[in-house]
This record gives structure tokens, C-alpha cells and sequence, in this order.
């Protein structure tokens, strides 16, 4: 077990199942372009590939513009986080520190099922469901794509309780 600071929380991660792709080099080497990546992705059992955001706070749902801002941002990470995997998995991109572990790199070759998250520090529930709602929307052609069928927006305390974060 491995804990990761992000935004003020420490998130729970099993090393041999999870891709720290926010620090990798390959994305290290393509965020110059334009490319983004959320902070890491896990193997969850029964198929699923967790692809986790940490966010501090979310802009005022009053500012429209910041918040649409905000979730074109998120739904671009989820997007490229993606994209950045397969390149690796079929060596468009050259993982040459092994940083994705093979025991990942395995099950992207049998279809998982994706999970999209994003924990928020600061945020009420009510709140969670909205922007669960907006990102769903949002990102629904990425996750039409990929067969995919969960967005998640979570708070500390709800992530405390799925234990993603300590």
C-alpha cells in the first residue's frame, strides 16, 4: 500500500495496480503539447479501471463560465488518460521506466470496464450530484465509447468511506 497526497487528501493505492500517470514520464513528455492527465488510474476487481481526479474545491456553479471551463478541464484529463494508456499498451508512446505495471498493462488488453472519478475536497453533497450530472453529460461520448456506465463525483468524507482515501 502506497499513499498519494493530492489536493489535500491522501489517497489509498495498491502499487502493483496502480498507474501513476500524473507523474509519469511519458506524460511528463506530452503535457507541453496540451495533454492532460488525471492523477492516477487503478485496477479495481471485476474488470473495472479506476481513472481518479482530485480536486480541492469546484468553481461557483453561479459562474457558469468557470464551471463550464472546469468541466471541459476534467472531461480533457479523463480523455487523454485514456488515450495516453493505449498509446503505451500499443507502443505509440514508450514507457521505457515501466512505470505502468504489467499487471495493467494485461488487463487494458481484455476490454475493462472504465470508472471515472473525481474527488473534491471541498464540496457538499448536494453539490456532488450536480456536478456528477454536468461531467456525465459532458463526457458521455468518451463513456458511450468505452462501455462505461460510472461517474463519480465524491466529497472527502464520501471518499473516506469507500476507503480511496485515508
Amino acid at each position: 500500500m502506497r499513499l498519494v497526497n493530492e489536493s489535500g487528501m491522501a489517497f489509498i493505492t495498491d502499487e502493483d495496480k496502480t498507474f501513476y500517470i500524473e507523474s509519469g514520464a511519458v506524460y511528463q513528455r506530452l503535457c507541453s503539447h496540451g495533454v492532460a492527465a488525471v492523477e492516477f488510474i487503478k485496477i479495481l476487481s471485476k474488470g473495472r479501471l479506476v481513472f481518479i481526479e482530485a480536486k480541492t474545491t469546484v468553481v461557483n456553479k453561479a459562474n457558469h463560465e468557470g464551471l463550464e471551463a472546469f468541466i471541459r478541464q476534467i472531461e480533457k484529463k479523463f480523455h487523454d488518460s485514456v488515450e495516453i494508456c493505449y498509446a503505451i499498451l500499443h507502443d505509440a508512446q514508450k514507457d521505457e521506466k515501466h512505470e505502468v505495471p504489467a499487471s495493467m498493462t494485461a488487463f487494458l488488453q481484455h476490454s475493462p470496464r472504465f470508472i471515472f472519478v473525481v474527488v473534491v475536497k471541498n464540496i457538499r453533497d448536494d453539490d456532488c450530484t450536480a456536478l456528477r450530472d454536468l461531467l456525465a453529460h459532458r463526457c458521455n461520448d468518451l463513456m458511450k465509447i468505452w462501455g462505461s456506465d460510472s461517474m463519480l463525483v465524491l466529497n472527502e468524507r464520501m471518499a473516506r468511506k469507500k476507503n480511496i482515501i485515508e
